[in-house]
């Protein structure tokens, strides 16, 4: 498809999403409820393969539960607007290494760390993360002095 056919066809896709959102809403949730299991495998093969997507909605979601400002932001702005340091150590960090708690190498992966945590009331802005390495970030916890 040439880019304006995409476009004319996420266009209707949005004006058919307004115009029957409840009817669609109401069919999800029967389809979910028929198929659990799909339903959870195909949710699972989804953030796998998006998982800045991913990181996004857990942000969101830990923001919204705490009652504070979530603003959306990517791993690429924060690494634009901050470097490639750890604001920790100083180090630099090691953006091919793998980012998950116990894997091959994640203590010199790339986290990213709330001045204010979160769970004492930190906004998930842009302006409240930085970059850090794993082990650093961990080995600080919550308690660290914040602000």
């Amino acid at each position: 498809m040439p880019a304006t056919d995409k476009e004319r066809e996420s266009e209707r896709k949005k004006k058919y999403w307004v115009a029957n959102r409840e009817k669609l809403l109401a069919y999800q949730k029967i389809y979910r409820a028929k198929n659990p299991a799909k339903f959870r495998a195909k949710q699972k093969k989804y953030w796998a393969k998006n998982p800045e997507k991913a990181a996004e909605f857990n942000r969101k979601r830990r923001a919204n539960k705490n009652s504070v400002e979530h603003v959306p932001y990517t791993v690429k702005e924060v690494i634009k607007k901050y470097g490639k340091n750890c604001h920790i150590c100083g180090d630099l960090i090691n953006l091919k290494a793998n980012r998950k708690v116990g894997k091959k190498g994640w203590e010199t992966g790339l986290h990213l760390d709330h001045l204010i945590p979160i769970s004492k009331g930190g906004p998930d802005t842009i302006d409240n993360v930085r970059p850090a390495h794993g082990k650093c970030n961990l080995k600080k916890g919550s308690s660290e002095k914040n602000g």
